[in-house]
């Protein structure tokens, strides 16, 4: 039995050793991608740029657009516009009315903020009462305030302003020299003076503060005063710039010392109205 066992042994052995190995598979061989050619980049060639071409500017009709602006001043001015300022009005019939000088106080701050002076075209400063204050002179033309002032007297400067403006001029007095160089035959009618039967000028009392003094309660009525002049002094106007002269200094007459501004004029064109033709109305 034990030999038996023993050549069973030997025989399964012998069959496993005598079997063939089996074969590994056989790596198959892969082809590799195809490798993308290394290409040479292009240098970028530079190119030059054209320089641009000018534009021809426009051509302009220096004549006919000469022609088709309206004159405006020295001599003429577009319909509805202030010789003054050269600025349009909102009323043009405002133009056909004299310009108003009021003379306006300058005292001190019991005075200010004085009353219309922001409404006038031309506002004058000159010294006065021995160079110790100033005092304006503010004119009126294109438009006017409901009040004017505080209203002071006059001075020789007036006696230029009025022909230079051709205008009407308010004032609470004047000296007696003062009224003697104004009220002359030629300017009598143009001169408004406080008069209780006229309220071209009114009497406000605590204006602009309280407690001020008297002598600057007095303001003038503009638009009381065109009335007055035309329905019943009979002053009318020919608006007509022309005939004026270029000037850049004034010296007020009576002066003792130079102030610092002046006014010239031809010594030919002394008694020259500067700025309008005045006419009195028939009757």
């Amino acid at each position: 039995m034990r030999r038996f066992v023993l050549l069973a042994l030997v025989l399964v052995l012998s069959g496993c050793a005598g079997a063939a190995p089996a074969e590994a598979p056989a790596a198959t061989a892969t082809e590799a991608p195809p490798t993308a050619a290394a290409t040479e980049t292009a240098v970028p060639t530079l190119t030059a740029t054209p320089a641009p071409s000018p534009t021809p500017a426009p051509t302009v009709d220096v004549a006919a657009t000469a022609t088709a602006q309206p004159p405006s001043g020295p001599d003429d001015y577009p319909e509805g516009v202030n010789p003054l300022t050269g600025l349009p009005v909102a009323d043009p019939a405002a133009l056909d009315r004299p310009p108003l000088i009021v003379k306006v106080s300058n005292q001190d701050d019991t005075v200010r903020p004085q009353s219309g002076l922001s409404y006038a075209d031309h506002v004058w400063v000159y010294q006065s009462e021995g160079w110790a204050q100033t005092r304006f002179a503010a004119v009126y033309y294109g438009r006017a305030p409901e009040y004017a002032g505080s209203v002071r007297s006059g001075r020789p400067i007036d006696a230029h302003l009025l022909p230079m403006y051709d205008a009407l001029l308010v004032i609470s007095g004047a000296s007696k020299d003062g009224y003697r160089i104004l009220l002359t035959d030629e300017w009598e009618d143009r001169v408004f003076r406080e008069d209780p039967e006229h309220y071209y000028v009114e009497r406000l009392p605590n204006t602009p503060r309280e407690g001020v003094e008297y002598l600057h309660t007095l303001f003038a009525r503009p638009e009381r005063v065109w009335e007055i002049a035309a329905e019943e002094r009979g002053v009318e106007i020919e608006p007509e710039l022309a005939g004026g002269w270029r000037s850049t200094r004034l010296r007020p007459p009576g002066a003792r010392r130079p102030p610092s501004w002046w006014w010239t004029t031809p010594s030919t064109a002394r008694r020259r109205r500067g700025a309008m033709t005045r006419r009195r109305a028939a009757g």
